[in-house]
């Protein structure tokens, strides 16, 4: 103890530095530590034993104990067998739960402590419990206890609990902290002494260094990783601070090291689990076998969670996962008490519960230090955009201030950037030229193209094969006349967009030089300046292509940035950057040129797609050697900028273009617009000729147009509609309008989502007036801010929110358990959270064949509607069919191909139906749901209730068919003929050409989204009866007063008063067929109910009294002065207590139970009664007068 109290004592600046983590890891500092040890050890052991021997001499040989001097001697040995895990840094107090089991004199120890009641620690800075194996108490001063914070308040810990390996109990004890002097608080080498009246338990020092074996090769592999060298710099921030943010490119190591460096360091001990989140499955499981292999750990310890499987066990230490699934664990575990640190990878990108997730661990995170149970958070990004992180003062609020930032460097190898000179429209003849000049004249290296979407995919890897055949292989794939025809659609769309902007440019600018005389003059002067420029800059290069080839200089045009001069490259043996440059002569060649010259003796191209519908194993290709003798081109949408890496890749041609999904924020209409990328996402595409060598990039447009694209892509809460996100925050009670997001919503998205929910059920608002203003809900165009959120969820959005869909989709389920529809509720919703199993087009297919397969999907899907009550079940009931006829075909990929389908997507369909089957038989008592793989197709009967669970749950999408009889105007008709209206927009939709129910036209249906092209169509049609809106969309209803024709009754199974009302629907005010509501809760409603209640409706017991009541029926005429005083009395008794069910007056009678028995009395024609109704009252039968009793 002596020894440990001289090292300790050593001076605070210099032992850090010998300590820290990297300084413990050295072979040397491990073994002259151990050796001092081992020598201290023995020679305080000898001092024992002379002490004894003299101790035994006075009291006799006898009473030596021989456990003692056996306990010794253990000690010294198994201090020699541990030695590889000895560290300085901490020592703790007491044995371990097997050493108190069999040592008497530890027994003792543990008796005296409870006596005591609490014993002092040295050292402020270290929380402890009695050492065991096992126990889940036992915490180290490390990472993972709060030592800055008690460092800076000195406030004493207190000890709860102490647990025995075997659980057999566990007492209470409260250990004061003993602040030692300041030259003994350092924060890396902490001593804790316990201290005992009766004897002094042995030291012990507990390893928070976890030591890895890992094979030579791979341990020289993981030295090359840029972020092993700042391994020490990103544990020690993590230490220090509870959120930190590490910066570094793909490549670096951040997904695969920084578990391994919170394992090692010990944040995986003490039953404690390091979280990983990963935005997609795949990489989850890829990333945990990876790290499980490299830290040579089974799948039972490093392990993965996704949507629909993982593999995790009581033995996980570093647990994957989609940031779904840790959502989803916080609904249930709101401190994640599980984790002891939490990796969220792939902020950058920004998806929606990586958003959600950080704003709730900003909040977690200083809860869990509060309570002595520190939380890391650790945020990895892959681009340098980190001020929604560090900069947002809401989300760091309770941190303390921002966190800190910890940048890597990469390992990409240097990357040419080439500039055109001129922005094409027609970027994909643009990509076609380059490709074949790279291929023709640039040494050897995969090409990888960026396109926006399948069908330029498809058609580019077309041409490309025409151009450059494999050898011995016949192309017979050639471009459809379909795909041609709508690309030749789009360009002349684009073009006619070009003309229309530069006309619109042009008026501008004459409206500007209006006042000058010589605006004309002006104009001509301008357009002589371009036309010289462009002289110019021509003349610069040869108009002779053979010219420009000559000798290696194949293309000057572009204009270059370089990672490197080229001088310096030519130093290195690689070709100057004017050997790569394709410059603009590129982009001016003929389509037909390269057909032209001849592919007789030019090299092969071997030729593949990928985008993310195409199959798994074609996915695969891109990762295969190709063909020899052939070089490899993929033609790919952005799904290769991040997600996946295609070896050898050495040329990279980006459009600059992307196809994203345009959300209108109010009117929730979708597109998809064929947009200019962002910088991050044309940097991530240059990056990727980078990996393997040296590289070049070929953008098709100028570094003017660079400049003009916006810095970042909008993150994806942006983007989409965010109810699921508000329903998540309701169901943990937490603020919607200032919760911490990283990036927050629009006030107009909060505000939609708000009045959807309200509308499906799952929140009720509060208070009409406030919040959500009228005008909003009308018209949703108001961003105003919301000040006062005053919805609340109900009882049935806590139901829809412990469904992992969409709560469209849950308002679905929750109202199938009325229909015992189960089942097929949960194939549907399970099909249309999937999305995209039915292929519209064969994948590269051509001529007759490629008419002849989609002509048979189309009649195949037509059969699959069925006839009457299935037929209306529309769309969806296509949807069904396929996944009822796939699952009893076992999801083969021959019949799949046969009818069109997606096969990944029917798995992922599986998967999520047995979710939700469990999910269902959890939630609901009784249902008992079973997946059958033969399960037989919905009767007409079933068909019509799945109608209208599916209006459930899209009571705001409704749509009318257009009665054109109605439209004066000619143009008018043309622009309504088979157009229908919905509630939001103004313009016509359509339904589709795949939709079956475009021949029937229906009158009234719901949609599933709408998609705009050239106009705007309706996906996922089903066709409904006007008379249910009423019953499913009463918010969206507008009523007049209760008709007197038919008359208001009570309806004891609704328990509630019933009238009829004529009613329209929407903002279009439809009128819909009289419906039977609940009877408005006013002064006339409360009249109803009074007269039920004394004619005996309600209660059956009051029936007998009935005849000897006064004319009851003036409680209906408002203006008869009779009995007024009877009819004010009990009227303003039920208002009053807000009585008008029979529910809420058996509530008011168990506290009070003579309410409205006055009242009734003075009704009665014969007052001797007024005793036997005193007796009997409340009239109710005698099982319920028990239990309100």
């Amino acid at each position: 103890m002596e020894a440990l109290e001289k090292n300790h004592a050593m001076n605070r600046k210099k032992f850090p530095k010998l300590t820290s983590l990297q300084a413990t890891q050295t072979e040397g500092r491990k073994k002259f530590l151990q050796s001092k040890y081992d020598a201290e050890t023995a020679e305080s052991l000898a001092t024992e034993d002379s002490n004894a021997d003299g101790k035994a001499r006075h009291l006799g040989r006898n009473q030596i104990s021989s456990s003692a001097k056996r306990k010794r001697k253990e000690d010294l040995a198994s201090s020699k067998k541990a030695k590889f895990l000895r560290d300085p840094r901490i020592v703790y107090a007491g044995p371990s739960s097997s050493e108190s089991s069999s040592d008497s004199d530890e027994e003792n120890d543990i008796q005296e402590i409870k006596k005591d009641g609490e014993a002092s620690l040295e050292n402020s800075n270290t929380q402890f419990s009695e050492a065991t194996n096992d126990s889940e108490n036992l915490t180290t001063e490390d990472s993972n206890s709060p030592a800055n914070e008690e460092m800076s308040s000195n406030k004493s810990h207190l000890l709860d609990e102490t647990s025995s390996e075997n659980n057999t109990g566990s007492f209470n004890n409260t250990k004061k902290v003993k602040n030692s002097s300041s030259n003994k608080t350092d924060a890396i080498n902490n001593t804790a002494k316990v201290n005992h009246s009766s004897s002094t338990t042995a030291v012990k020092i507990a390893p928070t260094f976890i030591p890895v074996k890992r094979p030579r090769e791979l341990a020289e592999a993981r030295m090359d990783l840029p972020i092993i060298a700042e391994e020490q710099v990103v544990m020690e921030t993590i230490k220090e601070n509870m959120m930190t943010v590490i910066v570094g490119p793909t490549g670096s190591g951040k997904t695969t090291q920084v578990p391994q460096f919170l394992y090692e360091a010990g944040y995986a001990s003490c039953k404690e689990i390091i979280a990983v989140t990963e935005p997609r499955r795949v990489a989850a499981v890829a990333m945990s076998e990876r790290v499980g292999y490299e830290l040579g750990l089974s799948s039972r310890e490093v392990s993965y969670q996704i949507r629909f499987e993982g593999n995790t066990t009581e033995d996980t230490k570093i647990k994957f996962m989609t940031d779904g699934v840790l959502l989803k664990e916080f609904q249930e575990d709101q401190l994640l008490s599980r984790y002891s640190a939490i990796i969220i990878d792939e902020a950058h990108e920004r998806s929606v519960y990586s958003d959600l997730l950080i704003g709730v661990l900003s909040r977690v995170a200083p809860a869990r230090h509060k309570r002595g149970k520190p939380l890391k958070l650790v945020i990895m990004s892959a681009t340098l955009r980190v001020e929604d992180f560090t900069e947002n003062a809401w989300l760091v609020k309770k941190l303390g201030g921002p966190p800190p930032i910890v940048k890597i460097e990469g390992r990409t190898f240097p990357v040419t950037v080439h500039y055109n000179k001129k922005t094409e429209e027609d970027y994909l003849t643009a990509a076609y030229n380059k490709i074949c000049k790279i291929h023709r004249q640039l040494p050897d290296g995969a090409i990888l193209v960026f396109l926006t979407g399948q069908q330029e995919v498809n058609l580019l890897c077309r041409k490309l094969r025409a151009t450059f055949p494999a050898t011995g292989l016949p192309d017979t794939e050639q471009p459809h006349d379909g795909d041609a025809t709508e690309y030749r659609k789009r360009l002349n769309s684009l073009k006619k967009q070009r003309l229309a902007k530069k006309e619109l440019l042009l008026k501008q600018a004459a409206e500007k030089e209006a006042e000058a005389e010589n605006a004309a003059l002006l104009t001509k002067k301008l357009l002589e300046v371009n036309v010289h420029e462009f002289a110019a800059a021509a003349s610069v290069f040869p108009d002779n292509e053979n010219e420009a080839n000559e000798g290696d200089d194949i293309e000057d045009g572009d204009v270059t940035e370089t990672s490197k001069s080229n001088e310096e490259q030519n130093q290195e043996g690689v070709p100057s950057d004017d050997d790569f440059d394709l410059g603009e002569n590129a982009d001016e060649d003929k389509p037909g040129d390269d057909e032209k010259k001849g592919v007789g003796n030019e090299q092969p191209l071997h030729v593949l797609p990928l985008y993310s519908l195409l199959p798994a194993d074609r996915q695969k290709q891109v990762f295969q050697k190709p063909p020899a003798g052939t070089r490899l081109c993929v033609v790919a949408t952005n799904v290769a900028e991040t997600s996946l890496t295609i070896p050898n890749v050495k040329y990279v041609v980006d459009c600059g273009k992307t196809k994203d999904k345009v959300f209108d924020k109010v009117t929730g209409v979708s597109m998809f617009h064929v947009t200019n990328v962002c910088q991050a996402s044309a940097n991530q595409r240059a990056g990727r000729a980078g990996r393997v060598a040296p590289g070049h990039c070929y953008r098709l447009y100028s570094s003017a147009v660079f400049n003009d694209f916006a810095k970042f892509a909008k993150p994806e809460i942006m983007c989409r509609p965010i109810d699921d996100v508000v329903l998540i925050l309701k169901n943990l009670n937490l603020p919607v309008v200032n919760f911490p997001y990283p990036t927050p919503p629009e006030h107009v998205q909060i505000r939609q989502s708000l009045k959807r929910l309200t509308h499906l059920g799952a929140l009720l608002e509060k208070d009409r007036d406030a919040g959500v203003t009228e005008e909003a809900k009308t018209s949703g165009h108001n961003n105003t801010p919301i000040h006062k959120d005053t919805t609340v969820i109900t009882g049935l959005g806590r139901l829809m929110s412990s469904f992992p869909v969409a709560p469209r989709y849950s308002k679905m389920l929750c109202l199938s358990a009325q229909f015992d529809l189960f089942p097929y509720t949960i194939a549907l919703v399970a099909a249309l959270t999937v999305q995209e199993i039915l292929i519209e087009m064969p994948l590269d297919n051509s001529g007759e064949d490629f008419d002849r397969r989609r002509s048979e999907w189309r009649k195949i899907r037509l059969s699959w509607s069925g006839t009457g009550q299935t037929r209306r079940l529309g769309d969806l009931m296509v949807l069904l069919r396929a996944v009822l006829e796939a699952e009893a075909n076992n999801n083969t990929s021959h019949f799949c191909e046969q009818y069109g389908l997606r096969q990944k997507g029917l798995v992922n369909i599986r998967k999520l139906r047995r979710q939700l089957t469990n999910e269902v038989n959890m939630i609901v008592p009784g249902a008992n749901v079973a997946m059958d793989p033969n399960m037989k197709l919905p009767t007409a009967e079933q068909c019509c209730a799945l109608r209208q669970v599916v209006l459930s749950g899209s009571v705001d999408r409704v749509a009318r068919r257009v009665d054109l009889s109605r439209i004066k105007k000619a143009e008018d008709k043309i622009k309504w003929k088979n157009a229908y209206q919905t509630i939001d927009l103004e313009e016509p939709v359509f339904l589709p050409h795949s939709s079956v129910l475009r021949i029937d036209k229906p009158e009234w249906v719901v949609y599933q989204d709408i998609f705009e092209t050239h106009k705007m169509f309706m996906r996922g049609v089903t066709a409904i009866e006007p008379e249910w809106l009423s019953r499913f969309g009463p918010l969206l209803c507008s009523f007049s007063e209760p008709l007197l024709r038919p008359a208001p009754h009570y309806d004891s199974d609704k328990d509630a008063v019933m009238c009829y009302a004529d009613a329209t629907y929407g903002r279009a005010d439809w009128v819909i067929p009289c419906c039977l509501i609940p009877h408005p809760t006013n002064t006339e409603g409360y009249s109803r109910f009074a007269f039920h209640l004394l004619k005996g409706d309600v209660f059956s017991e009051l029936q007998p009294f009935a005849q000897h009541l006064i004319e009851i029926v003036t409680l209906l005429r408002p203006l008869a002065l009779r009995y007024q005083n009877q009819k004010d009395s009990l009227v303003r008794a039920l208002k009053i207590c807000d009585v008008a069910t029979k529910d809420k007056l058996l509530r008011i009678w168990k506290k009070q139970p003579n309410y409205l028995l006055r009242e009734y009395c003075m009704w009665l024609a014969d007052q001797s009664l007024v005793p036997t109704v005193s007796k009997m009252w409340p009239p109710v039968p005698k099982e319920v007068n028990e239990w309100l009793a």
